[in-house]
């Protein structure tokens, strides 16, 4: 009241007041912002599907080859700077994949790797809206997120989705929007709560549908719009530096004279692979030389060295350890593929795509790297590049399906061989 009768006393007293008000109101705000460093503040989403997002619940999708899969591409784009851009003639990206409880990683990936990355999120029709929402707050909580990651959103195709227009209902809840205090909530407290307790129980390809991991590698190089594309799981880690020290590397080879332009062309460059023992609680090596002393100390071993030593052992990890160091990229060596060789590596893309039929868990990356090696394509192993899985592979990782699904891609495997040689007639190399 005394506050009211105040007010009207006079213009000048009025005045007066609404500024002290004014002041107090934007005292207020600064101070929210300010308390915690660790707060966020939820912007406006830079997305197609900002209007799903605000309630309106469409969005445009297109399917896959199968019919079975709705895409939406660009669902979040990169706000890439000027540290990503600058100088740069060969446009190179990683692309990846992973489902909604799996996007606590991508954080890690993208700084380490500093470079676009194209990503494919899988989502059950039912789990669509939080898994947008979620990567929409994940990219306001980490800076590397939003200028370098482009997401694409995949889940499978309901019956009530068939219809002629592009633009369609989603038949998923329209939840209500952050609360105020949602909005203000420390990044870390909320993936802990929502993200990493799910993930800790959510083995690999524990899916309520197959997963379609080559279709969402497909996906991801498909609008990375990048010449070159690195194509790793979301649970490795690149060594620092990788981005740039493959253009200036690709670059370099270029001006080879001996080489020519076709080899170039048909070459892909491998990056082996490892593994860390998580429990030891020993930081993902970022150099060579890191990831050498802590192979030394058994904290480190080559990828798959337990449960398939011969999918990796072609790579020839002693001749690459015995590689110098050196502060340029080069050639550690070359390899002929052979079965059931599955790497990792640095591919142009324009080369064949992942064959979509192989889902799950097996012959997903051998039956592509058998292809590259039928279609011509020479493997180079890079002196000074690494990735890093997080975590030892063994029996007890894996889901309780895998030896079926083993089974059922190797049959698959077989009929792909077969259609190969038809494919590629002229080719006289063999997946064997």
């Amino acid at each position: 009241m005394r506050l009211l009768l105040w007010l009207r006393l006079g213009s000048r007293n009025y005045l007066s007041a609404s500024v002290f008000l004014l002041f107090v109101f934007l005292f207020f705000i600064w101070k929210l912002r300010t308390s915690r460093s660790s707060h966020v503040t939820l912007r406006a989403p830079n997305s197609q599907l900002s209007s799903f997002l605000n309630g309106k619940n469409t969005a445009d999708f297109i399917l896959d080859a199968s019919g079975k899969y709705r895409i939406y591409p660009f669902g979040f784009r990169k706000n890439i700077d000027n540290r990503a851009k600058s100088g740069v003639t060969v446009k190179v990206s990683l692309v990846s994949h992973c489902t909604t409880e799996h996007l606590t990683l991508l954080p890690a990936l993208a700084r380490r790797w500093q470079g676009p990355i194209s990503m494919a999120v899988y989502s059950s029709p039912s789990d669509l809206e939080d898994t947008i929402r979620r990567f929409e707050l994940l990219r306001q909580c980490n800076p590397d997120v939003e200028q370098l990651v482009d997401a694409h959103f995949v889940t499978l195709l309901t019956p009530g989705d068939r219809r002629p227009a592009s633009s369609v209902a989603l038949d998923v809840d329209n939840q209500q929007q952050p609360s105020v205090e949602e909005r203000f909530l420390r990044c870390d407290d909320l993936f802990e709560s929502r993200l990493k307790a799910k993930l800790k129980d959510s083995p690999n390809y524990d899916q309520s549908s197959p997963y379609p991991n080559n279709l969402l590698r497909n996906i991801g190089r498909t609008f990375s719009n990048s010449e070159y594309v690195l194509v790793v799981d979301i649970d490795q880690t690149p060594n620092v530096g990788l981005h740039n020290a493959f253009i200036s590397f690709i670059k370099a080879r270029r001006r080879i004279s001996s080489i020519t332009e076709d080899t170039v062309e048909r070459e892909v460059f491998v990056v082996p692979a490892f593994e860390i023992n998580t429990a030891t609680s020993v930081a993902t090596p970022g150099t060579k030389t890191e990831l050498l002393g802590l192979l030394r100390q058994f904290i480190v071993r080559p990828f798959y060295f337990e449960m398939c030593w011969k999918c990796h052992q072609p790579t020839g990890y002693q001749k690459w350890e015995n590689c110098p160091v050196s502060n340029d990229m080069t050639v550690s060596h070359q390899v002929e593929w052979i079965d059931p060789w599955e790497p990792f590596f640095f591919t142009p893309n324009k080369a064949p795509m992942y064959d979509e039929r192989f889902m799950q868990y097996g012959f997903n990356r051998i039956s592509h790297a058998c292809e590259l090696h039928i279609a011509g394509y020479n493997f180079s192993v890079l002196s000074n590049a690494f990735l890093v899985h997080n975590g030892f592979k063994t029996a007890e990782t894996f889901h309780k399906s895998k030896q079926t699904e083993l089974t059922r891609n190797r049959a698959l495997f077989a009929v792909f061989k077969k259609e190969l040689l038809e494919v590629y007639p002229e080719s006289s190399r063999r997946c064997w």
